[in-house]
């Protein structure tokens, strides 16, 4: 009997660290998910752009996006991460 019980009690141990981890992964989903809304309304954005529009025009709009985007500046990401990025989607899109 004994033998049961400490099977029941692994068990129900087992299971409440899999409804930990569900609660876990479902707020990194919805992290990422919030994510992706930012990226396709940057992305928009971008490429919303004239044809042929400067490097400056891209820094300019995506400073708009920064400056609007309060979840974005309430995140701790870099200047140097936005630079960065501001230079590969220029060289993406020219």
């Amino acid at each position: 009997m004994a033998g049961i019980r400490d099977s029941l009690i692994d068990l129900e141990k087992h299971r409440l660290q899999l409804e930990q981890s569900v609660v876990k992964l479902r707020t990194s989903l919805q992290h990422w998910q919030a994510w992706e809304i930012e990226y396709e309304g940057m992305r928009e954005e971008i490429l919303g752009l004239r044809p042929g529009h400067t490097e400056a025009e891209l820094v300019c709009v995506l400073k708009d996006i920064w400056k609007n985007n309060t979840q974005m500046r309430n995140r701790k990401t870099s200047a140097k991460m936005l630079t960065n990025s501001v230079h590969l989607q220029a060289k993406r899109l020219s």
